[in-house]
């Protein structure tokens, strides 16, 4: 069984908007070097359950994931997808790759 990050019950897009210094970092609008990793740490830890909880679920297929170059808001479902490879995230062209355990 393999615990995967769950927002509050949302899409991590949507539950990050509430964070934005975290959000632009997230969907690549703030450069790496802007936001440094102890700083970023920090805010994270900072936000706590408003932002970060775990639901178990059982993978029952991996995607390979290239490196994001640029970050779009799925319309279907509203979670983070690369845009270069089609008009909405992978779980909505594909199906989940987990199930709620």
């Amino acid at each position: 069984m393999v615990s995967a990050g769950v927002l509050c019950g949302r899409p991590a897009a949507q539950a990050l908007e509430e964070i934005e210094r975290i959000h632009r970092w997230f969907l690549k609008r703030l450069p790496k070097h802007a936001l440094p990793l102890d700083s970023l740490l920090k805010s994270i830890l900072e936000a706590r359950r408003a932002m970060l909880s775990a639901k178990p679920v059982r993978v029952n297929d991996f995607f390979r994931r290239p490196k994001k170059e640029a970050v779009a808001i799925c319309p279907r479902c509203r979670e983070a997808y690369d845009p270069r490879a089609d008009d909405c995230c992978k779980g909505c062209r594909h199906g989940t790759y987990f199930d709620w355990v």
